[in-house]
């Protein structure tokens, strides 16, 4: 199995490199050899396995940053990816699309929680195979 690549992250300031450290410390081959093995008990991949969750939206919040989407937010003209590891906010990465950061939280969400982890979207069994492929290539350079 291919070595998985994180998603890159900037460095400078002390609070960044802390965050950094923490997302390294998690064993994403190890979590993804999880995944895999509770996946591969599942029967079928038609079935939706993991349901989406609804992010709540408060009525007087009408910030240019937020999104629709759970821990996505809007950086810039880019939209960013975060993740809370151990009580932490972890960045994840910047992304062009607020789908295709929604989609990135959603597979760091699965690879540390697999089949109980909060999602934007929906996934069949198919859907989140193709998902570790698509990462796992690193060609795509980290697309979902």
């Amino acid at each position: 199995m291919p070595k998985l690549k994180l998603a890159p992250m900037q460095s400078g300031s002390v609070k960044r490199s802390k965050k950094k450290l923490l997302l390294q410390k998690i064993d994403f081959e190890r979590q993804l050899s999880k995944l895999q093995a509770d996946l591969a008990m599942i029967p079928t991949s038609s079935s939706e396995i993991i349901t989406s969750r609804t992010k709540s939206i408060r009525s007087d919040d009408f910030s240019i940053r937020r999104s629709q989407y759970i821990g996505v937010s809007r950086n810039g003209p880019s939209w960013q990816a975060l993740i809370a590891i151990k009580k932490r906010k972890t960045y994840i990465g910047t992304y062009d699309d607020q789908d295709e950061a929604a989609r990135a939280f959603d597979f760091y969400s699965m690879l540390l929680h697999s089949l109980t982890a909060k999602t934007n979207f929906s996934y069949t069994k198919r859907e989140v195979l193709d998902m570790i492929d698509r990462y796992s290539d690193p060609r795509n350079n980290n697309k979902f």
